[in-house]
């Protein structure tokens, strides 16, 4: 599907939303700077980097 960034993403790829306060969307959010920027997210079953692609309006900070 297309987020936020404007890109289409598949379901084969790590993308991930980034909460509305810490995305800090313009007037045009496909031109926001952290749009395809990769991140890196540890967990206990693995770690794995991912691809910032939209914005989760309802997510806390972190």
């Amino acid at each position: 599907g297309s987020g936020s960034c404007g890109q289409t993403d598949t379901d084969n790829e790590y993308v991930v939303a980034v909460n509305k306060a810490q995305m800090h969307n313009g007037p045009n959010p496909n031109n926001n700077k952290k749009c395809e920027k990769m991140v890196y997210i540890e967990g206990a079953k693995g770690n794995c980097k991912a691809r910032i692609v939209d914005t989760c309006p309802k997510c806390p900070n972190g």
